[in-house]
């Protein structure tokens, strides 16, 4: 049985789990401390600008998605940025990360914002398939600093 549901305080060790891999999927890694504090943003009961959302197969959490919600200069609607994606390698293509794409859509929705976004690594091929099917690439390319 397959539900999505915003993640709660207890879901921790297996959301951590899954972040872990995450991390290591994009070759890097976070002090804990950024990682706790990441967590409790994501399920603080009160914060509404930023929230993580849960699939879980049989009451297990198998993929996340982390979004932010944030105002923008090009409307007078708030924009929803999904920041994070992720699937369990053992069970990618069974339409979770879909799932998780149109809970966050609906989410967008119910916040009455103007759009969802997200970036993903240009050679993650696999995501680009699924994401094709549900959205319209941009012509944008990204530039950071990191400070």
């Amino acid at each position: 049985m397959v539900t999505i549901r915003v993640l709660q305080a207890n879901d921790f060790a297996m959301w951590n789990n899954l972040w872990q891999q995450y991390l290591v999927f994009y070759e890097t890694s976070l002090p804990e401390e950024v990682t706790l504090h990441t967590w409790q943003r994501l399920t603080e009961n009160s914060n509404t600008a930023m929230l993580g959302l849960g699939v879980f197969v049989d009451g297990v959490l198998q993929g996340f998605t982390h979004l932010v919600l944030h105002p923008n200069t090009w409307s007078t609607q708030p924009c929803c940025y999904l920041e994070d994606l992720f699937v369990s390698p053992d069970h990618r293509s069974q339409g979770l990360g879909k799932t998780l794409i149109k809970a966050a859509q609906q989410i967008a929705i119910e916040q009455n914002c103007c759009r969802l976004y997200w970036v993903t690594a240009k050679d993650n091929h696999h995501a680009q398939i699924v994401y094709d099917q549900l959205a319209t690439q941009t012509n944008f390319i990204q530039y950071k600093i990191n400070l």
